[in-house]
């Protein structure tokens, strides 16, 4: 790691950002280099330069800092050009605000996971694209659900989606899988057959069929895209798996997306 008072410059996102006296900002902030950082913003809101308007998320930025072991210090920021498409679509703006909790709640502070800032570049742009499209939510199921599913994988928690994890066996797209803690996909036929002991597992998802988790592992979009139950299952089998990472605490995009499209949503259809 570089000296803790070195000016370092890298790529960066900002993920999360709160007011700091009256007129600076603490910054959460991704960077390719240092990985997840915390910054402090010292007078952005009165810059001349017009750095609180670049330090929004989603944004591709150049920063300078100064590295410390808790909070650095934000020296400059500017956005890169070409890279400041805005979402079109508020129920995928969410979607990615989202991402920025679980990255905030899931990584740790300053490890290098220039891998981790590579599927958060890639997956921002394709949901700013997606956000163009009539049924925007929808087309962007599966690029939500491949980030969920690498960022697991990133941090040391590998769901493998090609094998039965008590015979090895591939699996198999009639058959449907649970998901076991600390053990793996298993079909149920294998969960009912007498040799297996259930005893102290913990089933982590209900039943998921295993054509859909084979289309997962190969990125099919237009088959997620036209499979309503699909896109239902593996949804909830990696909330599932996530949530024993995220623990007991609510994820505060999640609660709000409920409140602003869901809730909203059927109190409509209830007023009609």
């Amino acid at each position: 790691m570089p000296s803790r008072q070195e000016q370092l410059t890298s790529q960066a996102y900002v993920l999360y950002s709160k007011p700091y006296q009256e007129n600076s900002l603490i910054l959460d902030v991704l960077s390719r280099e240092n990985g997840r950082i915390q910054l402090l913003a010292k007078g952005v809101k009165k810059s001349k330069k017009g750095l609180s308007f670049a330090l929004q998320p989603f944004r591709t930025l150049q920063i300078k800092y100064l590295l410390k072991s808790n909070l650095s210090i934000l020296v400059d920021a500017e956005i890169i050009e070409n890279n400041d498409k805005p979402f079109k679509d508020n129920k995928v703006l969410y979607s990615a605000y989202y991402l920025n909790e679980l990255l905030i709640r899931l990584l740790p502070s300053h490890e290098e996971v220039a891998s981790i800032f590579s599927l958060y570049q890639q997956t921002i742009q394709s949901l700013k694209e997606f956000s163009l499209y009539e049924h925007a939510i929808v087309k962007s199921e599966l690029c939500l659900r491949l980030f969920e599913l690498k960022l697991l994988n990133q941090i040391g928690y590998e769901v493998d989606l090609q094998t039965s994890a008590l015979t090895a066996k591939q699996i198999e797209s009639d058959l449907n899988y649970v998901y076991i803690e600390n053990i793996g996909f298993v079909s149920t036929l294998e969960l009912e057959h007498p040799s297996f002991n259930q005893q102290n597992t913990i089933v982590l998802s209900g039943k998921t069929r295993g054509e859909c988790l084979i289309k997962l592992g190969q990125e099919e979009q237009d088959f997620f895209q036209d499979n309503l139950i699909c896109r239902q299952q593996i949804k909830q089998l990696l909330r599932n798996i996530l949530h024993l990472h995220l623990g007991e605490k609510p994820l505060k995009t999640r609660e709000l997306y409920q409140q602003l499209f869901v809730k909203n949503k059927i109190t409509i259809h209830k007023s009609n």
